[in-house]
């Protein structure tokens, strides 16, 4: 939080596209309705390079239906919820974890299940 000369000004860091919408919009609403300056600050919004995809990521592409433009798909509804809030956005250009291939083309997240398990074991202190 800032205060500014025309008074507070709220500033959310959102890791992900409509993390803050979902997550606390009915607050960030009530803010701006009582005066205060929000903005929300999306830090993993950047557009991977061209056929940097990895499968784990190409499967998400293919289950919502946005083929290599769902980033930039997901970027123009995060502005629009942004704009309904009434809150300011600002889009990083960091790649999201399930997109990012490190050398030699290796995903870091090759499936949701994967995924699940190393958060689950991670939660146990195995």
């Amino acid at each position: 939080m800032l205060v500014g000369k025309s008074g507070m000004e709220w500033i959310y860091l959102s890791p992900h596209l409509d993390d803050i919408a979902l997550s606390c919009g009915g607050l960030v609403w009530e803010q701006v309705h009582s005066g205060s300056q929000v903005s929300i600050w999306t830090i993993c919004a950047g557009d991977p390079p061209s056929q940097a995809y990895s499968d784990f990521a190409r499967s998400f592409h293919e289950r919502w239906g946005t083929g290599v433009w769902a980033v930039a798909t997901r970027r123009a509804e995060d502005i629009v919820s942004c704009a309904r809030l009434g809150a300011a956005h600002r889009h990083f250009p960091i790649l999201i974890a399930s997109i990012v291939l490190i050398p030699r083309r290796v995903s870091l997240y090759i499936s949701q299940k994967r995924i699940c398990s190393v958060v689950y074991t991670h939660r146990r202190g195995v």
